[in-house]
């Protein structure tokens, strides 16, 4: 079964003007929800370990969000269509589970 660093390959950049995140080869990893743009910028400094900030409220993995724990909503984790499509890496669907689960809980650990 493939780790998720396997997949995605930090840095991860957010293209200008918009609100999807993708990694170093260009594979779209989360979409923010959060239309803050100053909070999207430290989000990704901290995924990133560029900077040693930690989220201001404690979040939580649920349902494909990062959110808190009142259920505001982060991000949404991404890339399923990468990770089970034929065009894509054709994984079974229990593996790109794993993937974008594990791939959430790194993101957790860094936030918080």
């Amino acid at each position: 079964m493939k780790s998720w660093q396997e997949v995605f390959k930090p840095p991860f950049v957010q293209w200008e003007g918009m609100y999807y995140v993708f990694d170093a080869e260009d594979t779209f990893v989360f979409q923010f929800i959060t239309t803050d743009e100053a909070q999207q910028k430290q989000v990704l400094e901290i995924i990133n370990g560029t900077s040693d900030k930690k989220a201001q409220a404690k979040l939580e993995y649920k349902g494909g969000y990062i959110q808190d724990i009142a259920g505001r909503k982060l991000l949404l984790i991404r890339s399923w269509g990468h990770l089970t499509g034929v065009g894509g890496l054709n994984l079974p669907a229990e593996e790109a589970r794993h993937i974008q689960d594990t791939f959430a809980g790194f993101i957790l650990e860094r936030l918080n």
